[in-house]
């Protein structure tokens, strides 16, 4: 009885109710990433204090809740998060910097908006179709059973077209994001404002868009409305950028996530 009452707490407190309430703290990051959180140093001594229990709260969850490799593949794509937090809330060359740029930066938060609205779309593609695919797992896998090295080939190359698609999406938004703040801003700020994307996205990027980055394998023009299916790999890209901090609270609903290929 004491193992099983066990199993059932642990069961409660590793849910996704638990994790969106370790990610509230970073709604005030979610809508854009933009940089415009704050522009006085009074503003982010409001916020630091949240975002640092968030912090906390989230390396708690993981500790408790994920396997070792699920652990370790995390914090490896969420290191830049918790540097970028850790910078900001401490005082220092990086908070200075950021709080010169911040004022410039909230006056040009609707172009940004512009800048993700394309890479959203995508995003609300992708996760429109993932319950559905979810649901019919079951019944195409007994469908195709006696097909199942042909469901493997076409699943791979979905998965393929699906992470380039992804990536090349976030690539656009990282260039009009650097170039929305060189107009108007200048280039210091512009510079800045890539440093933080980068910090961000690096590994990310070298885990999985490395191939696409400074190359010509993406399309000039992307159609926000394309029509893509989901996978395990491109679902946890999605929820991972722009908004790396707020996707916690979406993107554990199932270990599958983590468990990439």
């Amino acid at each position: 009885m004491f193992s099983v009452n066990l199993a059932k707490i642990r069961a409660e407190n590793c849910g996704q109710e638990e994790l969106a309430t370790c990610a509230r703290p970073f709604q005030v990051l979610q809508s854009s990433t933009d940089l415009s959180i704050a522009t006085k140093k009074e503003e982010l001594d409001k916020i630091c204090p949240d975002l640092t229990r968030g912090l906390h709260c989230i390396r708690s969850y993981t500790r408790r809740c994920m396997t070792l490799e699920q652990r370790n593949r995390f914090n490896k794509l969420y290191n830049g998060t918790h540097q970028f937090v850790r910078d900001l809330c401490r005082e220092g060359p990086y908070q200075n910097e950021f709080l010169t740029h911040a004022p410039c930066l909230q006056r040009v938060r609707p172009d940004y908006e512009v800048c993700g609205r394309k890479y959203h779309n995508t995003v609300s593609v992708i996760t429109q179709h993932q319950q559905q695919q979810q649901q019919h797992h079951q019944a195409r896998h007994e469908r195709h059973h006696q097909q199942q090295p042909n469901h493997h080939t076409a699943a791979g190359r979905d998965a393929e077209a699906d992470v380039r698609t992804v990536c090349c999406s976030f690539i656009e938004y990282l260039d009009c994001s650097e170039s929305v703040a060189k107009k108007t801003c200048g280039w210091e700020t512009a510079k800045f404002t890539r440093g933080f994307l980068d910090k961000m996205s690096s590994n990310l990027i070298n885990m999985y868009c490395e191939d696409y980055y400074n190359s010509n394998k993406c399309p000039s023009t992307q159609s926000a409305g394309i029509s893509v299916k989901p996978s395990s790999i491109t679902s946890f890209l999605v929820l991972l950028v722009p908004s790396v901090l707020s996707f916690v609270s979406t993107c554990f609903s199932g270990f599958s996530l983590l468990r990439l290929r």
